[in-house]
């Protein structure tokens, strides 16, 4: 895989005062104190049986709908990863337009086990 060039990234001004004083405290740059956090955020996302990946995605919106819909993909596929490469039969998963923010969208799905019990909730979208 080729690598992509470095990026900069803009913080808020409460984050990037968090991260000045975390880095005070532990004499890290800036840089190695985002990329460390990142990267153990980011191992966590890969690890398909943990969940953790699939509640992000449904606890953010999504700008339009297909967007949504390729995040409910990827979660139909992760599904299928934890259940031995087939997506149960009762999985059920929807994009929906997000009720108090018009032009904005959300995720959900879920898998029944067979005697009518809840076995997944990934992701939950925000009220």
């Amino acid at each position: 895989m080729r690598r992509k060039p470095p990026m900069t990234i803009t913080l808020t001004p409460e984050n990037s005062d968090c991260l000045a004083e975390h880095c005070d405290l532990i004499g890290w740059t800036p840089d190695e104190l985002a990329n460390h956090l990142l990267a153990d955020s980011l191992d966590r996302f890969a690890d398909a049986g943990s969940g953790i990946l699939e509640r992000f995605l449904g606890s953010i919106d999504y700008p339009d709908r297909e967007i949504a819909q390729r995040a409910l993909t990827k979660v139909a596929q992760i599904v299928t990863l934890q259940f031995d490469g087939s997506l149960p039969e009762s999985f059920q998963g929807q994009v929906h337009e997000l009720e108090f923010d018009v032009w904005r969208f959300g995720i959900t799905a879920e898998v029944i086990g067979q005697h009518g019990e809840l076995l997944e909730v990934k992701p939950k979208s925000k009220p």
